[in-house]
């Protein structure tokens, strides 16, 4: 599988040679000074650009990693990625069969575990039931990654976010 991640790369750039759009495997949004940050894909990525532009006007020192590629498992792009977060939020629209955390979540817990620089990790998993997720609630997630960093702890690893009576 490694020699797999450098043939996508090639075909992105062939594509955006052809097409004027340029894509990564793994999307870094305002990472260089982010203390906390989130992990999610497809379209949520774009509603927390939104979140993350919000927050930068507050103050806040927040990025967003975009896994553009999920098989194989981007775990080098990860790494460089979340090397200076404190805090990381990982976005999963559904939960495993374990429940034990959705799949993002239990990737990139996997390939953080014996990194130097471990983030604080917590599970979302949102939008059961076919429920959006809006700017808002990704901010109220981002407040939250912040409470962590400050507590220095995670009460509770994997939450439903959104679920009525949650």
């Amino acid at each position: 599988m490694d020699h797999v991640l450098p043939i996508i790369e090639k075909v992105q750039k062939e594509f955006g040679d052809k097409f004027g759009r340029y894509y990564s495997i793994v999307d870094e949004y305002k990472m260089d000074d982010a203390e906390v940050a989130i992990m999610a894909m497809g379209s949520t990525g774009g509603t927390a650009k939104v979140a993350v532009e919000r927050m930068r006007e507050k103050g806040k020192k927040v990025g967003l990693v975009r896994c553009r590629v999920y098989r194989p498992f981007p775990e080098k792009a990860m790494l460089k990625a979340l090397t200076k977060v404190k805090v990381l939020g990982i976005m999963d629209r559904s939960d495993t069969l374990s429940t034990l955390g959705g799949h993002l979540y239990n990737d990139a817990r996997s390939i953080l575990y014996e990194s130097d620089t471990r983030p604080l990790i917590k599970n979302y998993i949102y939008g059961l039931g076919g429920r959006d997720i809006s700017i808002e609630e990704i901010e109220t997630i981002y407040e939250e990654l912040f409470d962590i960093q400050k507590s220095g702890k995670v009460d509770k690893n994997i939450v439903y976010f959104g679920v009525r009576g949650e």
